[in-house]
């Protein structure tokens, strides 16, 4: 059990009341506001797609994406030194395209940019992943995928890439995409949770003394 008479642990508690970040998002944004300048939590990700991508289309299926996946959308704020999440209804993202394949080693040219491009720190209140698509050869390209740790893991980071290719493969049916089931709602769900094992926990301290 925590010590509630530690400082930190007390702001935390604090913080926790007053913000609808879920307690693990709770922590990563703290260790991001100590240190506003580093990118602790980027977590990058490169898929390397084999075969001829058109652009364009790749743009769209991103778009539908962004626009059926609340998470990609959700930014965060602060009021009062409290960070607070919320989904934008919409968020137009101009998906870059690189083309390395006129270089002399268009792999080394693209790890490099790749490298580089991952030290910037994201901004929480604007957009929470970095994007882009990588040109190698004819057909061979990467898919840069670079997002804060408080919105994915591993796990969902895989869950997008299978989506996205869905949504490629889709070139007729993008505007009948469905949205993927809100991580909002589970935040809301944790939340409710975490003050249930709370007062349980009072009371059951309560009945002891």
């Amino acid at each position: 059990m925590a010590d509630k008479s530690n400082p930190i642990n007390q702001q935390i508690e604090t913080l926790s009341s007053q913000s609808n970040l879920t307690t693990g998002q709770l922590l990563l944004w703290l260790g991001q506001k100590l240190n506003p300048n580093t990118p602790l939590y980027n977590m990058v990700f490169s898929f390397t797609i084999q075969g001829e991508i058109d652009p364009g289309h790749f743009r769209h299926a991103f778009q539908t994406l962004i626009k059926c996946c609340d998470i990609l959308r959700l930014i965060i704020t602060e009021a009062d030194g409290v960070p607070q999440q919320r989904v934008a209804p919409e968020l137009d993202y101009d998906l870059p395209f690189i083309d390395f394949s006129t270089e002399t080693d268009p792999h080394t040219a693209s790890q490099t940019w790749m490298h580089e491009r991952s030290t910037y720190p994201l901004n929480l209140e604007n957009c929470l992943f970095d994007s882009a698509l990588l040109k190698l050869e004819s057909d061979q390209f990467i898919w840069y995928f670079n997002q804060h740790h408080l919105i994915t893991d591993n796990w969902s980071v895989s869950l997008l890439y299978r989506r996205l290719q869905d949504y490629y493969r889709q070139s007729d049916a993008l505007t009948e995409a469905t949205e993927l089931p809100a991580y909002v709602d589970y935040a809301v769900s944790e939340k409710n949770q975490q003050s249930s094992w709370q007062q349980q926990a009072i009371n059951h301290w309560q009945q002891k003394r």
